[in-house]
């Protein structure tokens, strides 16, 4: 009798799934959050470094350009809840002189904020440097619900330096006046003080173009490349003889103000240099010669 049972195997299987099953049944949600807690994860990744890369493509940005940046990482969280979302953007500047971080400007869609931005930013640039700071974060709900565990905050960061200057400039929109062209003769008759404000303006304006059309058809291109350092160059303060171009615009920028290429503009910068007429530090320009720089623009 006992041997004929012990080597009955009816319902083994029965038994093992009935042993079995209270740990399926426990593991599966488990693995279910998990899975999907990473995936989020992930994507608050992406949607982190997504931020940072657009604003470090500009050199200046307006709110509205924020927000497109801000719905860009929206997106890139689909089809996760966007109201879960909390960003916050800083720009942090090193001070030319000592490096001394200094916070230049902050932006947040729902609330969202880098905590303690010149901390987290520290020893991450040079003197003259900037480097933007991202911090994302995103409320985690269970896919469940709150059975096993309740919903939290995941968070991310992400650093990165600006590519096309020395720092991103954050421009608010600006309301203009618009008036009728009578009521505008009228404000100029009124107010002479400003009629001549405006006129030196406008001058100044045309003076400028005509140099730059000058510029474009009279001189070699390297003469036309001395001539926007100088005109980019600004006379450093309590200095008697310091020009100093403070962010240096890119060789793409300048190749187009003056009509040639990056290359010219690369060895023209280059050959100052090797000359000892201009200095790069950074995305600094001091202009060590200015003197010989004015002969060299003719």
């Amino acid at each position: 009798m006992l041997a004929r049972l012990a080597g009955d195997a009816r319902g083994l299987a029965a038994t093992e799934f009935a042993l079995t099953l209270p740990f399926v049944l426990l593991f599966l949600p488990g693995a279910t959050e998990i899975t999907n807690l990473v995936l989020v994860d992930r994507k608050l990744v992406a949607a982190t470094q997504t931020t940072a890369d657009l604003v470090t493509q500009e050199t200046q940005v307006t709110s509205g350009d924020l927000s497109d940046i801000f719905r860009a990482a929206e997106l890139v969280m689909q089809p996760y809840d966007e109201a879960d979302l909390r960003i916050g953007i800083a720009n942090v500047r090193f001070d030319p002189d000592d490096g001394t971080p200094t916070l230049d400007w902050q932006a947040q869609r729902r609330a969202g904020s880098v905590v303690n931005p010149l901390a987290a930013a520290r020893d991450l640039g040079a003197a003259g440097e900037s480097v933007i700071v991202v911090s994302l974060a995103h409320r985690y709900r269970p896919v469940l619900g709150t059975l096993f565990i309740d919903s939290f905050e995941l968070t991310e960061s992400a650093f990165s330096r600006p590519r096309r200057s020395a720092s991103v400039i954050a421009n608010e929109d600006s309301g203009v006046a618009v008036l009728p062209g009578s009521e505008f003769r009228g404000f100029l008759m009124q107010h002479g003080d400003l009629a001549l404000k405006y006129l030196e303006r406008f001058a100044n304006i045309v003076r400028g173009l005509d140099n730059r059309v000058t510029d474009m058809s009279v001189l070699q291109p390297d003469k036309r490349v001395y001539n926007q350092l100088l005109r980019l160059s600004r006379l450093r303060e309590n200095t008697a003889d310091e020009w100093v171009i403070e962010e240096l615009p890119s060789h793409r920028e300048i190749a187009s103000w003056t009509s040639t290429t990056r290359e010219v503009v690369a060895y023209v910068i280059g050959s100052l240099s090797r000359r000892n007429i201009i200095e790069r530090k950074q995305k600094t320009l001091y202009v060590r010669d200015v003197r010989a720089l004015r002969a060299m623009a003719g």
